[in-house]
């Protein structure tokens, strides 16, 4: 709940949340990366079949019918305000896909497959497509693959 935001989290969820760790993770982003360094290796992580975890700038074209039906997230029109910031999970890539921005009519070409956390009912069951021209323009970073976790499945708690 977005009113909650800023809300201490409780003892209980601190607790909980150390059945749930992230042990080995690495940055593909560091500081002083050029777009170029980024995409790079971005492409031979997700080549690779590793999932690449990020956060970008979200803007109004976001909210249109068309891009909440396909996931295909335009880049943006220079009349767009911002909307706030988003993080998803990429996990493939498609260097021909075209995404048009429904605002300018104008295309860029070649995204990343993501996974959105806004449900199965956004996008193709939950996946929709980013364009690489986000990570050109400095508008997705905080690039992260994680190796390896650790969990307990909860279900088998009936928790």
């Amino acid at each position: 709940i977005i009113e909650d935001f800023e809300k201490e989290p409780t003892a209980f969820c601190y607790a909980f949340a150390q059945n749930y760790q992230a042990i080995q993770y690495y940055r593909l982003d560091p500081p002083g990366s050029t777009p170029d360094d980024i995409m790079n290796r971005l492409w031979a992580n997700l080549a690779g079949g590793l999932p690449a975890m990020f956060g970008f700038t979200v803007y109004s074209s976001i909210y249109d019918h068309d891009v909440q039906n396909t996931g295909c997230i335009p880049f943006p029109a220079a009349t767009e305000g911002i909307e706030g910031g988003h993080a998803v999970c990429a996990v493939g890539y498609d260097d021909d896909k075209v995404i048009t921005n429904p605002n300018n009519n104008e295309s860029t070409t070649g995204a990343f497959l993501i996974r959105n956390s806004w449900g199965t009912g956004w996008g193709e069951s939950g996946y929709g497509w980013l364009p690489y021209e986000y990570v050109y323009k400095g508008l997705a970073d905080d690039w992260w693959s994680l190796l390896d976790n650790e969990w307990i499945d909860t279900g088998e708690f009936s928790v």
